[in-house]
């Protein structure tokens, strides 16, 4: 019996769970858009979303007093803002990268600048190479260790923005909730 109604609510419950992870954000006026219309302007343009109709999009643009009307047929590319993201992982990643390396090599050589340094008379090619190898993999912990901090905070220091792409033949146009009212707004669906 338990497995039966575990069955069905599994049946019945990752369905809906998918549905809700497929939300269509909606896009109101206020929202950070960057478009493609090269029959209006040349190249990309970021601009916030003033007003929405069915076929039209106007646009505030930083340069521009008057909003940019935009034909929904003339866009060949929407995107959303997502927001930014810090590039802290990339840059531990390139810190440790490049402290392991230098560390590595620092060990190795002053691991056989002592060897040489220190060399009690026995025959050459008697050196130790795995002492070497020791000394190199130290060598990069430490001095990698301290590269992947480094790199960390600076990589921290830098963002990156998000950008989501719509598919234009996507864009359903419909009322959402405001405070103190309701407002015309599209939704996407990605």
């Amino acid at each position: 019996m338990r497995q039966t109604i575990l069955f069905f609510s599994l049946v019945l419950f990752v369905p809906l769970a998918d549905l809700a992870a497929k939300e269509i954000p909606l896009i109101a006026p206020g929202a950070k858009v960057r478009l493609y219309a090269p029959s209006l302007i040349e190249g990309h343009f970021v601009g916030k979303v003033v007003r929405l109709n069915a076929d039209t999009m106007t646009v505030a643009l930083g340069g521009r007093r008057t909003p940019l009307q935009v034909p929904m047929a003339s866009v060949e590319s929407l995107e959303i803002y997502q927001g930014t993201k810090r590039k802290t992982g990339k840059g531990m990643a390139i810190g440790t990268t490049i402290g392991a390396s230098i560390g590595a090599f620092v060990g190795y050589g002053l691991s056989k600048a002592f060897d040489d340094a220190f060399d009690d008379g026995y025959e050459e090619g008697n050196s130790d190479r795995s002492a070497y190898l020791r000394n190199a993999a130290k060598g990069a912990f430490f001095i990698g260790l301290p590269g992947a901090l480094i790199g960390a905070g600076i990589g921290a220091s830098y963002r990156d923005e998000q950008w989501k792409k719509v598919q234009i033949d996507s864009i359903y146009m419909g009322i959402a909730p405001q405070r103190g009212g309701v407002q015309i707004a599209a939704s996407f669906r990605f």
